[in-house]
């Protein structure tokens, strides 16, 4: 039902010229599909997940760098899910990638609970990554 609600939301918010608005309402729509993802076994919602994210993050452009940040931490989330389940590093790695950019956007907006959390996330996915790599750096860096 929630994925619906924010179906409708988007189709709404698309008509309307302000793309802060569309970032925020595919953020919302990727947070319904990831919840959803992450109960499942599949990885269809997951990707759909990501693939909402990834407009709001078009979307939202350089305007706003504390939705930014919260989309790709967002983002970092359901590739890391992904990533996980399937043992496939790239979803990972890409992770990474993302959390370190929110990190770094969290710092300048002074946000430290999101910074945490973002923090956290990374070093998780840096453990998940270096089992699978069983790579002893990636290991070292998660710690």
């Amino acid at each position: 039902q929630a994925v619906e609600i924010a179906g409708d939301a988007l189709r709404i918010a698309e008509k309307l010229p302000d793309k802060a608005s569309l970032a925020r309402t595919r953020n919302a729509l990727g947070n319904a599909l990831f919840t959803l993802g992450d109960r499942d076994s599949g990885p269809q919602r997951l990707r759909q997940a990501a693939s909402a994210f990834r407009a709001a993050l078009d979307d939202v452009g350089d305007g706003d760098k504390g939705l930014a940040a919260n989309i790709r931490n967002n983002l970092a989330n359901a590739l890391t899910v992904l990533g996980s389940r399937d043992g496939d590093t790239g979803p990972l790695m890409e992770a990474v990638d993302l959390y370190e950019a929110a990190i770094d956007q969290y710092e300048a907006e002074q946000d430290p609970v999101r910074w945490d959390a973002a923090y956290t996330n990374f070093g998780k996915t840096l453990l998940e990554l270096g089992k699978l790599q069983n790579s002893v750096d990636t290991l070292n860096m998660a710690g």
